[in-house]
């Protein structure tokens, strides 16, 4: 059977080479004309050959789910260079290579291509590159390969829909006409992403999508870069990556992350530089694992989580006017229910607005350590908050300085919350961190405090858990006592440090800001996020 196909095969290919030089014209092109020109057709799904095009232009479909079938591809204007190239077919594999006009694939079987290789041949090969791209099933366009490199999939099942081939001297890149990311438009933000499986898909540009949605793939590595721009600068970019952590900062077209490592982007921070930075802002959102899209993040915040073991999966890049807002709903971009801690300090606060800000809970202080009384406005926040649909937990900053004390304050706060109806739907947290209160307190003696509360609040029906940095989690408390006990963190970002670097499988919610604005409040506010 197998020698039968052979026989087949080689009989279409010998019919596919006259047909292509009685027709098709590729044994015509003139020699010795100024450049070499590359010229193409492809059989496709339903429509069967397809009219030949030449250098770079678009043979096959796209947004119609038509495979390719088979290819003819010829090349002329230079003495003494041909092509030659091979295409991987379902159920056959790669086939043998063929050159010149012949066709490669199949005809009447519908069997889809699935990926292809193409070299120049000949004595003037040495002298020029051949470009080629598809445009594969689910994915769209990949990104340029050459000189026999593979463009499209094997293994996985996928289409090829359409190409693009160009030849140029050597060296001198995909042409200008045909690269994305230089296409002569006015300032665009361009960017490709290395997927899992795929390599390199080529440039998007200005919030486009880059890599892939719905199919588990990771997220490998990225390159950005600013065209056209009409004043001086670009953009600086980095990624979290597995295993490595926090890249170092690269810009304008330079690899973030790894290729060939099988590694997964966890995390990216977009800046732009220089006189752009002044007049332009720069918005980027990710979908990451089990989550989907998160919200935008823009000039340099981290889009996406680190510490979590989850993969980005694609990404989208936008700039704008300075000020001028995000494309679409603007939020924090890292994982989890954003919320808010106040205390009385923030004064009369509007919680329509911050509802409407996308604050999803908030944490309101019980005591008033410098009156040693509540909190003035704890009832007020409470019922404030709840009455626009949000989540409330309550904190307590201790003043305790023995475990009567402490005791003491969870039954007073215990107490408040039954005698005036109130309910919560987040955890009762004590904030023991007062070197004025528990300064001169041993690891030990500071963690017995911390447990004396813990009894009472568990004791009475509610949820645990414990406030502080990371300073105090690390020399000041004894943790090996509290392995059960739930971390309201308080460790705050900046540029250099854009997450949390206290480690622990206990940490339900994050303080990672402290002087922040939110509507509906004036001044500044702590901003949180509940695992």
């Amino acid at each position: 059977m197998m020698k039968f196909l052979k026989k087949a095969m080689t009989l279409v290919v010998a019919i596919a080479a006259l047909y292509s030089l009685a027709n098709m014209g590729f044994a015509t092109v003139k020699a010795n004309a100024a450049a070499p020109s590359v010229s193409y057709y492809t059989h496709v799904q339903d429509y069967g050959w397809q009219g030949t095009v030449a250098d770079g232009a678009v043979s096959g479909t796209s947004g119609e789910s038509k495979r390719l079938e088979a290819i003819c591809i010829g090349v002329g204007g230079v003495n003494d260079l041909g092509v030659t190239y091979q295409t991987h077919v379902e159920n056959y594999g790669w086939l043998d290579w063929t050159s010149n006009g012949q066709m490669n694939g199949t005809e009447g079987q519908a069997l889809r291509l699935e990926a292809i290789r193409i070299k120049l041949t000949g004595g003037n090969a040495a002298n020029y590159d051949i470009f080629y791209r598809v445009h594969v099933q689910n994915i769209g366009w990949l990104d340029w390969v050459a000189n026999g490199e593979l463009a499209g999939t094997t293994g996985m099942s996928l289409r090829l829909e359409a190409i693009q081939i160009a030849v140029v001297a050597k060296g001198s890149g995909v042409p200008a006409n045909l690269d994305y990311s230089s296409d002569g438009s006015n300032m665009a933000i361009n960017y490709k992403t290395h997927v899992e499986n795929y390599g390199w898909i080529a440039n998007v540009r200005d919030g486009q999508t880059g890599g892939t949605s719905g199919q588990s793939l990771r997220l490998e590595g990225i390159k950005i870069r600013v065209v056209n721009a009409p004043v001086s600068g670009g953009v600086t970019y980095r990624t979290h990556v597995q295993n490595y952590g926090w890249l170092d900062w690269v810009s304008d077209g330079a690899l973030s992350g790894t290729t060939g490592e099988a590694l997964r982007l966890e995390a990216l921070q977009v800046k732009l530089t220089g006189e752009l930075a002044n007049q332009y802002d720069v918005y980027y959102r990710v979908h990451i694992q089990n989550y989907g899209w998160l919200d935008w993040a823009k000039n340099g915040a981290m889009a996406g989580s680190s510490g979590l073991a989850m993969r980005l999966e694609a990404v989208e890049i936008k700039y704008v006017p300075k000020g001028s807002g995000a494309p679409g709903a603007i939020g924090n971009s890292y994982i989890g229910n954003q919320g808010i801690d106040v205390s009385k300090w923030q004064g009369n606060i509007d919680w329509n607005q911050v509802a409407t800000a996308g604050k999803s809970f908030a944490m309101v202080r019980f005591f008033d350590r410098s009156t040693g009384d509540v909190d003035a406005y704890f009832y007020q926040n409470v019922k404030g908050a709840q009455a626009v649909g949000m989540n409330v937990g309550a904190y307590v900053y201790a003043t305790a300085r023995n475990t009567d004390q402490a005791a003491q304050e969870a039954a007073a706060l215990v107490n408040s919350l039954r005698n005036n109806g109130i309910s919560l739907q987040y955890p009762i947290a004590y904030d023991v961190e007062s070197d004025i209160y528990q300064g001169g307190l041993s690891p030990s003696e500071v963690t017995d405090l911390i447990l004396a509360f813990k009894n009472v609040v568990e004791s009475n029906g509610y949820k645990f858990m414990l406030y502080a940095n990371k300073n105090w989690l690390t020399n000041r408390i004894d943790m090996s006592r509290l392995q059960d006990v739930d971390l309201w963190l308080a460790e705050w970002i900046n540029d250099e440090k854009p997450t949390y670097t206290y480690e622990s499988d206990r940490i339900v919610m994050w303080q990672y800001g402290k002087t922040n604005s939110v509507s509906g409040i004036k001044g500044d506010v702590d901003l949180d996020i509940a695992f």
